[in-house]
């Protein structure tokens, strides 16, 4: 009972496992397309902010150009104008004039053109090649970082643009493509932080060039992977270059736990759907098992059992009349009265037939206790080549009727088993031997 219960259990598992492969089907399907759907709103993220700073630098460039044609030589009239100008373009934090030596000449803010002034190098080139120019992006104070755009106010002076990366926070969060919380990094093709939201100061400022997730965006340029961040939290992520001189490059990322977070639910959800659909199916079929199979089987059992009984009863029943018949006709047979031919050869087949039909009965006898599991073997030494000539005068009737020889050719001489249970094996074998 316990070995069909277990089967039972395993039946049910082979059965409930497709159900269990489709849960694992719908799992890795939501996986593998919100992984894409992610992949693609940061890579949109990223593709647009590079766009949009490629228009700035235009703008900055276009703007530049129609300064350089107004009369800015007054001091004051040229700050007050650059102040207002400058209120007027809130994503920059400073217009200014300075002359080759780096000198100011007049600013929209004054205390700011003294702590963030274009670099020297911007100067020279801006001057040397008379045309338009941008610098690098550099960190200053608030965990921010700028770069200066400039172009040529007359050959001793330029006229300069300071922009600074704070609008690209803003402008991340209002393109509003994902509900979840993604992380910018901007970067300098050192791998110098320059830019980071969420802030964190201590990044700042500071060189990952040895970062894995650094190092592949520096020699990439434009990608997607999935890696541990400067703040070792793994992501996904989408990165491009900010400019076509790849000087600065943005980083768009989306945590991993944060994403998959509601695909873990549904895991978590659909193993227990599983759980309690085969505990479900095992309680039920152990109960419908015990009601309609193993109470079948007992009864079959039982019956098999009264079969047995049966048996072994109407075989005991039977040898004794038998016997007693196989006695009578030995005694005929070997008492003195005079028989007639015939009436001896009628007597001796009644005797043969009785024989064989005490055998089949203990045949019976035997087959029931077998399948019982009550037959006990007596091995004894036996003698194999008594025993086979016995067997074979037994069947002297048969095998003259069949006009049969039959020869005895016996290399074993002495075997241990039991001799009724061998006995009646060898006359089965010989009898059908002699039949067919």
């Amino acid at each position: 009972m316990y070995s069909l219960r277990w089967r039972l259990t395993l039946f049910i598992l082979a059965t409930t496992f497709p159900l269990l492969l489709y849960f694992s089907y719908l799992n890795y399907s939501n996986y593998y397309n919100k992984r894409n759907l992610a992949f693609t709103q940061l890579d949109t993220i990223a593709t647009i902010t590079a766009t949009e700073h490629k228009q700035i630098q235009e703008g900055a460039r276009q703007l530049l150009v129609a300064l350089s044609t107004l009369p800015l030589s007054n001091n004051s009239y040229c700050s007050n104008f650059l102040s207002t100008l400058k209120s007027s373009y809130i994503r920059y934090q400073n217009f200014g004039v300075v002359d080759q030596s780096g000198r100011i000449i007049c600013a929209a803010d004054l205390p700011n053109a003294v702590n963030n002034p274009p670099s020297q190098s911007l100067i020279d080139q801006t001057l040397s090649l008379q045309q338009f120019s941008l610098g690098s992006y550099y960190p200053v104070e608030n965990n921010s970082a700028v770069i200066n755009f400039a172009y040529p106010f007359s050959k001793s002076q330029i006229i300069y643009a300071s922009l600074s990366l704070d609008w690209v926070t803003s402008f991340v969060q209002n393109l509003h493509l994902t509900q979840d919380p993604i992380v910018t990094n901007i970067l300098d093709r050192n791998g110098t932080v320059l830019s980071r939201v969420p802030i964190n100061s201590d990044a700042v400022g500071q060189n990952f060039v040895s970062d894995p997730l650094v190092q592949e965006i520096l020699v990439k340029g434009r990608g997607q992977t999935t890696k541990m961040g400067i703040d070792q939290v793994k992501r996904l992520y989408s990165f491009t270059a900010l400019d076509e001189t790849k000087s600065t490059f943005i980083a768009v990322g989306m945590s991993e736990d944060d994403l998959f977070q509601s695909v873990k639910k549904s895991i978590r959800e659909n193993l227990l759907i599983f759980i309690l659909i085969f505990a479900s199916a095992v309680i039920i079929s152990r109960k419908t098992g015990d009601e309609l199979i193993l109470k079948q089987m007992e009864a079959l059992q039982k019956l098999d059992k009264l079969k047995d009984e049966f048996v072994s009863l109407a075989s005991h029943q039977l040898r004794s009349p038998m016997t007693a018949i196989r006695w009578l006709a030995e005694s005929v047979l070997d008492s003195q009265h005079k028989l007639s031919q015939s009436s001896r050869r009628s007597i001796q087949k009644i005797h043969t037939t009785t024989l064989h039909l005490i055998t089949l009965t203990s045949t019976l006898l035997n087959i029931s206790r077998l399948e019982s599991g009550t037959l006990t073997p007596h091995i004894k030494p036996i003698i194999l080549n008594s025993l086979f000539s016995k067997l074979i005068k037994d069947s002297t009737i048969n095998r003259l009727h069949n006009r049969l020889k039959i020869t005895l050719n016996l290399k074993i001489k002495t075997i241990h088993s039991d001799p009724l249970l061998l006995t009646e094996i060898v006359s089965i074998l010989l009898d059908n031997a002699i039949k067919y």
